[in-house]
């Protein structure tokens, strides 16, 4: 039987968790639309695995519909790391210049088996 500490994290956590997902599909913020990275993380895919931003200030939202912590790292970017338990979603912004950039998870192994992705920044689709 759990705790009344624990019994309140997990409500918290759960409270914390549907506003997430209710805020998700909400754009509350000025991004145009190809300012903002909608990441999906589950075992083991990172979806859409492919995908594009318009150069500059870029949003970055990783949702983690998983059972597994998952996390979202970004080869070239030092520092850009989102960490994001079951359930839960995370979200940052980051200057990203014009490239070709590999996204994936930096969990141990999650990479390996398909935790991968490629994102392409810049004007032209």
């Amino acid at each position: 039987m759990r705790s009344p500490a624990g019994r309140l994290r997990s409500s918290l956590l759960a409270a914390v968790s549907a506003l997430a997902l209710a805020l998700w599909g909400h754009a509350s913020w000025a991004e145009p639309p190809d300012r903002v990275l909608k990441l999906y993380a589950k075992e083991f895919a990172i979806e859409p695995s492919s995908t594009h931003v318009a150069a500059g200030e870029v949003r970055i939202m990783l949702m983690n519909e998983g059972t597994l912590d998952h996390a979202l790292a970004i080869e070239g970017r030092e520092g850009v790391v989102l960490r994001v338990p079951p359930g839960g979603a995370a979200q940052a912004s980051v200057n990203l210049p014009e490239g070709e950039y590999v996204f994936y998870c930096p969990r141990a192994g999650h990479r390996e088996r398909g935790m991968v992705g490629r994102l392409r920044v810049g004007a032209g689709r």
